[in-house]
């Protein structure tokens, strides 16, 4: 009989370990079930005690759920740092580890935790820029059968994707891993990895989070892509997490994408981080300055490519209905009748309720207002009307192109279409570029460079501003000139990595939400409120030192949620 120290699977307001009492000996990570108030909950031990602090008669464990440790001494290390980088408890950290896994099969954990001596190598982390084409022939040019490798992806679908590229090259050593695969073959990688043989492990952004024992490099995919964002508590990103993952066991970290990342231009900047190139893409990136696409010359251009049986591609901003905001303060323009931000620009009106629109700030009054988006349905009849004689398609969902067309596809479509496109005109620039919303031109500058997995033949861009510096830097492909100015910009601004970024939403749902957002945001150096959410920006030495309150007000939110920003000075 024994005192244990369980971490018990409940979401506490400050972090704690609860003492229980075995009847055998057990092992530090083993999964077991405890009473809890009125009722059982899972329970990790987190170590042995020879007597117990608390003044109540200690409870007895009900039930060991895994006949050995299933959490090993790094994923403990592991769990602590996302605790402290997210504002959680230990115990919502190395909970959110473990799969959906039923009482049935953990009894099939049977694999003993393999003990590894750390590698005394310096972690080196690197940046491979390079089209989706080429990703698959550098991952097997890096791994070597010895021992495990992680690859991640940002949704399911690719990581079958890459399983069934790679399954002919590797076989037996190589697992798929998300939340869709049956919960025997999770037992089975958790088994394989626990006893230290080698792996291949492709996997969503829960791969982060497996028992590995030998762990020799971490290759992850398009690293900024919004699907590494956990939505669920303690909300951690994968692209951070990974970074964390590698340093724990000194393995090497690599990030493949067609751009790279301003967290990545820091790591480059402080010599953490080394990016590769690929040089064998030539661009040609041709410049207009014009007001949009149907100049006389661009049209001319355009038909003489489809003349010739080529396929055109405008990409464009473009939305169902027209939206507006207030160059003044920021805000989006609403209707005062409805509070839609939808409007149809040609009759001035509200696209919900059908009312005469009055475009003006309900915020600052003012009536400094430009269109943020453009109504697709406008432009593609007009392009109709100019191109009359040839074969016009929209593209908004699929990823379908007809040969020798012209084709309109919205922002969030293009990166799924598959076909080779020989001319692409990027026709929105300035209205990204103008845009006040967080990330833009960085998202403008990675879309950009995303187009070099179409092969184009050419590529024009329309612009006013082409003597901006950060625009000719976007045109040039010039990403250390681009990230410096945008850095230096960010740093005047208080903007991260100057500051640590507190993202807080749906807020105004409850006044007890509302009221801790106020304590909060006692702490931040500024902040910015944007309808329901809250922008909250820290200085990192306070939030350093006032951490442990930050984090129980942050916990206190009911039915706000919260999400830390992955920008960061690290």
């Amino acid at each position: 009989m024994g005192i244990y120290s369980v971490l018990v699977k409940r979401k506490l307001s400050k972090d704690s370990c609860f003492d229980y009492i075995a009847g055998q000996k057990l092992e530090k990570g083993q999964l077991i079930k405890v009473p809890f108030g009125q009722s059982l909950t899972q329970g990790i031990v987190f170590g042995k005690k020879k007597t117990s602090d608390t003044r109540r008669e200690l409870k007895s464990i009900k039930k060991i759920l895994t006949p050995v440790a299933i959490i090993t001494d790094n994923q403990f290390i592991l769990a602590g740092q996302i605790a402290k980088e997210y504002f959680s408890s230990l115990a919502d950290a190395i909970f959110s580890f473990l799969p959906n896994i039923s009482d049935k099969y953990l009894s099939d954990l049977k694999a003993t935790a393999k003990t590894w001596q750390k590698s005394q190598l310096k972690v080196k982390y690197t940046f491979q820029i390079c089209p989706k084409s080429n990703i698959i022939p550098l991952i097997k040019q890096t791994i070597n059968f010895s021992g495990q490798y992680l690859i991640i992806v940002p949704e399911i679908i690719q990581a079958n994707q890459y399983y069934n590229s790679l399954r002919n090259t590797y076989r037996n050593n190589l697992t798929l891993y998300n939340s869709q695969i049956p919960q025997a073959q999770k037992i089975k990688t958790f088994n394989k990895l626990l006893s230290g043989k080698n792996q291949i492990v492709i996997a969503t952004r829960p791969g982060n989070f497996l028992p590995f024992t030998n762990l020799r490099h971490i290759m992850m995919i398009s690293p900024d892509n919004f699907a590494y964002q956990e939505d669920q508590f303690p909300r951690a990103n994968a692209r951070k997490v990974a970074m964390m993952l590698s340093k724990i066991h000194s393995a090497k970290l690599t990030f493949f994408d067609s751009a790279i990342s301003l967290s990545a231009f820091i790591g480059y900047k402080k010599k953490q981080l080394s990016v590769a190139e690929d040089s064998r893409r030539k661009e040609n990136i041709t410049a207009l300055n014009t007001k949009n696409i149907f100049d006389p010359g661009l049209g001319q251009k355009i038909k003489g490519f489809l003349r010739v049986g080529k396929n055109v591609l405008i990409a464009g901003s473009w939305s169902l209905n027209d939206q507006f905001y207030c160059v003044d303060c920021k805000d989006k323009i609403e209707c005062s009748i409805c509070k839609s931000d939808k409007f149809i620009s040609s009759s001035q009106t509200c696209a919900e309720c059908n009312t005469k629109a009055d475009l003006i700030c309900s915020k600052c009054k003012g009536r400094n207002v430009i269109e943020s988006s453009k109504n697709l349905s406008a432009v593609y009849s007009r392009l109709k009307d100019e191109f009359s004689q040839f074969k016009i398609s929209l593209v908004t969902k699929n990823n379908k192109i007809e040969p020798s067309t012209l084709t309109l596809a919205t922002l969030n479509s293009i990166l799924r279409i598959e076909k080779k496109i020989d001319l692409i005109i990027f026709e929105s620039f300035d209205n990204l570029f103008e845009s006040p919303f967080f990330d833009q031109r960085i998202k403008l500058f990675k879309l950009i460079r995303q187009f070099n997995d179409f092969e184009y033949e050419q590529m024009v861009i329309i612009s006013k501003n082409l003597d901006d510096p950060v625009v000719c830097a976007i045109i040039q492909n010039d990403w250390r000139k681009f990230y410096s100015q945008e850095i230096k910009e960010r740093l005047n601004s208080s903007f991260p990595p100057a500051t640590k970024l507190i993202k807080i939403t749906e807020v105004k749902r409850d006044s007890r939400d509302a009221q801790t957002v106020t304590e909060i945001t006692k702490f931040a150096q500024k902040n910015i409120e944007l309808e329901n959410n809250y922008l909250l920006f820290f200085n990192h030495n306070q939030i350093e030192k006032n951490h442990e309150e930050i984090k129980k007000l942050l916990n206190r939110l009911n039915n706000a949620k919260f999400y830390v920003d992955p920008i960061d000075i690290n």
